[in-house]
């Protein structure tokens, strides 16, 4: 592989995880095929495994980047928000009704589908939309940011009066890409969610195959694509996938 894609161009990472007096002496020849090889030998702290795997996670994400899956793309010219700033009217709002009076002219701010991936059959399925809910808040400047996504806020809301709007059921978190020409693709969004629907589906089998504390459990958020009508898109189309707000401090395994 190294010599198909380039040796300078591809990672090898190798980890022990086990009793420090075995010999790992395979795993370590295997990390020195590669310039970019690199071994660790952990012994059986599971601090050092939970590090070694942020590590690889860090390292994966940057060569992912750096090796060209963002070269040559546009990046979208979004303000990202202030900390402590009041953001109370810096929202876009999408409706499901095209009569509603929030709709914008010819109804281009408009939400079309609420759906989330099925593993059974590899589609989209739409799913309900929350209780009362007239539409989807959408916050007009980014908060966090990955590789290839812009993070902003989001929830379904429904109106308290001819112009303000309340928050129901959960805070989200939209991720859209940071990247002009894949609003585009219309399927930009399903490798994610196929891969968090198989992911959540194998936690669910651990879980019950250890049947351990709810320390031990592994869970995976379930995520929801809205399709929306919007004119300032490429297409006039905006695809948004949405998971719930985790609210505290956590550490990135």
């Amino acid at each position: 592989m190294g010599d198909l894609l380039g040796r300078n161009r591809l990672h090898i990472s190798t980890i022990a995880f086990g009793p420090a007096d075995q010999d790992y002496k395979i795993l370590e020849e295997m990390s020195k095929q590669l310039p970019n090889g690199h071994f660790s030998k952990l012994g059986l702290n599971a601090g050092s495994l939970r590090t070694a795997f942020s590590s690889l996670t860090s390292s994966l994400t940057s060569f992912r980047t750096s090796a060209g899956s963002s070269r040559g793309l546009t990046e979208r010219q979004i303000d990202k928000e202030v900390a402590g700033q009041d953001e109370e009217h810096n929202w876009w709002t999408y409706v499901w009704s095209p009569d509603h009076p929030w709709a914008g002219a010819d109804g281009h701010l408009v939400v079309l589908q609420k759906q989330r991936f099925d593993r059974i059959s590899e589609e989209f399925v739409d799913v309900p939309i929350e209780i009362g809910s007239k539409g989807v808040a959408h916050s007009r400047k980014w908060f966090a940011q990955g590789a290839e996504r812009l993070c902003f806020h989001c929830y379904e809301f429904k109106n308290v009066d001819a112009e303000s709007m309340e928050r129901v059921g959960p805070k989200l978190v939209a991720k859209e890409s940071k990247h002009v020409e894949h609003l585009l693709q219309s399927d930009f969004h399903k490798t994610f969610c196929r891969v968090q629907e198989k992911a959540r589906h194998l936690a669910g089998a651990f879980n019950r195959r250890i049947n351990g504390p709810s320390a031990w459990r592994v869970e995976y958020l379930t995520p929801v694509v809205y399709t929306m009508r919007d004119k300032t898109y490429p297409d006039g189309i905006a695809r948004i996938l949405c998971e719930p707000t985790l609210e505290g401090t956590f550490l990135k395994w």
